[in-house]
């Protein structure tokens, strides 16, 4: 989860399962995910030696410009069930 100036202010955990709610309420909600605030994320990094950079809050930054930023950190973590 990145703010306006392309920092990191969260670490996206899940979403919501939509069609399961859908099922339940009779309409579609959108856009319901669940982040671990950067702070806790910054505490367990510290906690077990992982280096990282802290960010300033800066200039806005176009929505494309966010993005390409945001490619050159960003990774994607699959858990199996």
């Amino acid at each position: 989860m990145l703010d306006e100036s392309g920092n990191v202010v969260g670490i996206v955990a899940s979403k919501l399962d939509a069609l399961k709610v859908a099922s339940l309420i009779e309409d579609i909600p959108q856009n319901v995910n669940f982040a671990i605030k950067a702070s806790v994320a910054a505490g367990f990094f510290d906690a077990n030696s992982i280096g990282y950079e802290r960010g300033q809050a800066g200039a806005t930054l176009a929505l494309a410009d966010v993005a390409e930023r945001a490619k050159t950190f960003t990774v994607g973590i699959a858990c199996g069930k």
